[in-house]
């Protein structure tokens, strides 16, 4: 199986599209937030970690942080996905987690000065709160609802992790991508997805061409329609029923 290169660019995170500027948040109540932890997050504890959060925007296939580097910056992700990949001995790449509103890239940063498990790469454009990953670890200290939403998101990350290697080792490819394809539908709220025959392979660990194979399948069977840079689901239910249970 071929190696295919994953975009690395060194963000850490903080660099805006071209054109806009960082600015940092101004108050809101805790029920305007996108992202869901920041949205359950009490007002007091809002409070403390507000003049710290910076509004990004960033493109698709961006890298926000590095496996086996230490994490400078944590993203609250306001919209769009993050995908999590991991490396194998030989630098392989496989996705083994995908984050959405309802994540923190960086997660554990929050709790621990250490060194990142997987990179994390921009699936598609994404709004994100910034905020430094040494200040949000002394704020998680001091704010148990924050610490206790960081430690959700890590058990969800691993159970995450630990379906993603069942899956890898149990399913065709045809139902890893339409499994795919449902899941990104669903966390972006649209049945069409802005992606590349490249970039998905690189999340799934495989060729080009077995991507494309796969996507064909999917389309003789009216389930998608693939086109250049897009795909768009045609047929959900018979998606659904082409795709693994994971």
């Amino acid at each position: 199986m071929a190696s295919i290169a994953i975009p690395a660019t060194a963000l850490n995170g903080t660099a805006p599209l071209p054109g806009r500027t960082r600015e940092p948040l101004p108050d809101r109540s805790a029920s305007a937030w996108r992202n869901a932890l920041l949205g359950a997050l009490p007002m007091p504890e809002i409070r403390l970690l507000l003049p710290f959060l910076v509004e990004t925007e960033i493109r698709a296939g961006e890298t926000l942080i590095e496996q086996d580097r230490a994490v400078e910056s944590c993203h609250f992700i306001e919209s769009g996905l993050v995908a999590l990949i991991a490396f194998t001995g030989d630098r392989k790449p496989v996705q083994v987690g995908m984050l959405g509103a309802d994540g923190l890239v960086g997660a554990p940063a929050a709790l621990a000065s250490e060194q990142s498990p997987v990179r994390a790469v921009t699936q598609t454009r994404c709004t994100t709160s910034v905020i430094p990953a040494d200040r949000l670890r002394q704020l998680a200290a001091e704010c148990p609802t924050l610490r206790t939403l960081v430690l959700g998101q890590l058990r969800n990350q691993f159970r995450q992790s630990t379906r993603s290697a069942a899956c890898i080792a149990r399913h065709s490819l045809e139902q890893r991508v339409a499994r795919w394809i449902l899941d990104v539908s669903d966390r972006l709220g649209r049945d069409s997805v802005e992606l590349t025959h490249d970039f998905l392979a690189s999340l799934l660990g495989v060729r080009r061409a077995s991507v494309t194979c796969a996507l064909h399948v999917l389309e003789g069977e009216r389930a998608i329609i693939a086109r250049r840079g897009q795909l768009t689901i045609r047929d959900r239910t018979r998606l659904a029923a082409l795709a693994c249970a994971c």
